[in-house]
């Protein structure tokens, strides 16, 4: 066991700045950062607390200089306590681990493993920023007409994380999305970009990670609320042989629009009509009394442009996808022996069974139409 010495440089673990003065080396963030504690600190999705557990374990104690490591053994205190499983709020265990953070001596392993503590206590806008993939400057957030609208300074990982929502729009100053649709705005006619009201999930995650600093994200979400309750969900049909299908289209997941001006449904694309079997070849006295075997070439091929998850032969999960620098970036918040890449004979990411629910996570967020293999 080794520790590093005492003397070992400090930056703010936000923007990279060296600390020089007492008060920003005592939390690790400088004067200018710290004025965006209450944004980063709010941007919070609910914890997971056993992937915080297990990235803490993953650090090697001997990597920490040693006026660090009593603040290691707190925040081990911190994610055993009793109370830890009900806790909502984690702020001063992050604050800890983004002193940690702040020493420049720690090898990349370890500032991963925090990253995973910090992600898996949900502090998602936070990890996002120590990792450059969020912005400090102000997002506007609003809801019209059923699509939730987004406006804020220019950020590559947004963009990215945002086109991997379905139904995604960009709209250009002059009020017309990229498509020629005529836009609906009567706000600030200024370059936005906006998604149906249905994906409000994937648009508040995306929001809170790469926009921490947002304003009107609670409201717009209220908002939709109300459209979300008029707009019935999307039915999948299962047949009895097993296959699924989307009442609106079998290819792509149809987006759904609500406008309470006219108070009509619009269905992006449109609806497909199933033609079902009669009632009497669903029930238990229609199906095999044997097992149903195939050939393997007449299983479903996983769609590599779309993403899919897939047991490896070494007990761990592949994740293929095509190139995607927020997906990289996400996967390697994971710790580093808990996740490698493979490049033969199938380029992939192989992630430990144990990450397999943050993995999957990762994997629905940037390719939201990927598919699972017998997982």
């Amino acid at each position: 066991m080794f520790h590093h010495n005492h003397n070992a440089q400090r930056t703010c673990s936000r923007c990279g700045k060296e600390l020089t003065d007492a008060a920003s080396q005592e939390c690790g963030v400088g004067p200018v950062c710290r004025k965006m504690d209450n944004a980063l600190f709010a941007a919070t999705i609910p914890s997971n607390l056993t992937v915080a557990v297990q990235s803490y374990k993953n650090i090697n104690v001997g990597h920490l200089p040693v006026e660090a490591i009593p603040t290691f053994i707190r925040m081990e205190a911190d994610l055993l306590a009793e109370d830890a499983e009900t806790r909502l709020d984690w702020r001063e265990t992050v604050k800890r681990v983004e002193w940690l953070r702040s020493f420049n001596c720690l090898p990349t392993e370890a500032i991963y493993s925090l990253y995973g503590i910090a992600d898996g206590l949900g502090y998602v806008g936070l990890v996002s920023m120590w990792k450059g993939g969020a912005s400090s400057g102000k997002a506007t957030i609003w809801y019209q007409k059923g699509r939730l609208y987004a406006k804020g300074p220019m950020n590559k990982a947004f963009r990215i994380a945002f086109k991997h929502m379905t139904g995604w729009m960009f709209h250009s100053k002059n009020g017309y999305a990229v498509d020629h649709a005529e836009s609906s705005l009567t706000v600030e006619q200024k370059p936005c970009w906006s998604v149906p009201a249905s994906q409000a999930a994937s648009f508040s995650l995306v929001i809170k990670k790469h926009y921490p600093n947002h304003e009107g994200l609670k409201d717009a979400l209220a908002e939709s609320v109300i459209a979300k309750e008029l707009v019935k969900p999307i039915e999948v049909v299962t047949t009895p042989e097993g296959t699924e299908y989307y009442i609106g289209e079998n290819e792509q997941e149809p987006s759904v629009t609500y406008d309470p001006d006219t108070n009509k449904l619009t269905i992006s694309p449109e609806p497909m009509h199933i033609e079902m079997p009669a009632a009497n070849n669903f029930g238990p006295s229609a199906m095999p009394t044997e097992p149903l075997s195939c050939e393997i070439n007449d299983l479903p091929i996983p769609d590599k442009k779309l993403g899919y998850a897939a047991p490896a032969e070494d007990g761990w999960i592949k994740l293929v996808t095509p190139y995607n620098q927020g997906f990289i970036n996400d996967i390697k918040g994971i710790p580093y022996y808990s996740r490698k890449w493979q490049y033969t004979p199938e380029k992939c990411w192989k992630v430990a069974p144990e990450y397999k629910a943050k993995a999957l996570q990762i994997l629905k967020t940037y390719f939201p139409k990927a598919s699972e293999v017998e997982l």
